[in-house]
């Protein structure tokens, strides 16, 4: 287990045992992007074979995807005027991943961008 899976398991404790604590949603997004983010370089690195790029960009899709869909929840509705540059981050970063996953050969599992 790496440090950012590690660090999104213990943040994703905090936020089961009080859903409703900012401060831990808002540590679970920030471990999620920086896992993405780690993800996309590995992506993005001279060398990666096709199919290590393609596992990468799809778990950078995956953490930024609950990072939306944690950004979006009722339970965070009072702090999303805080998540402004974040979430426009994150939407993009979300967006250049989907699209270099489908820029890979062969791949047919790349999903279009969300609006």
């Amino acid at each position: 287990m790496t440090n950012h899976q590690e660090g999104v398991r213990l943040a994703e404790n905090l936020v089961t045992r009080d859903p409703m604590n900012g401060s831990s949603q808002s540590r679970l997004i920030d471990s999620l992007q920086l896992m993405a983010e780690s993800s996309a370089q590995i992506a993005r690195a001279a060398g990666t074979s096709p199919a290590r790029q393609a596992e990468c960009w799809r778990q950078t899709i995956q953490s930024l995807t609950r990072c939306q869909d944690l950004m979006a929840s009722p339970q965070l509705q009072r702090l999303r005027s805080q998540f402004g540059k974040a979430s426009k981050e994150i939407a993009q970063e979300l967006n250049e991943a989907q699209n270099a996953l489908a820029k890979l050969p062969g791949d047919t599992e790349a999903k279009p961008a969300r609006p």
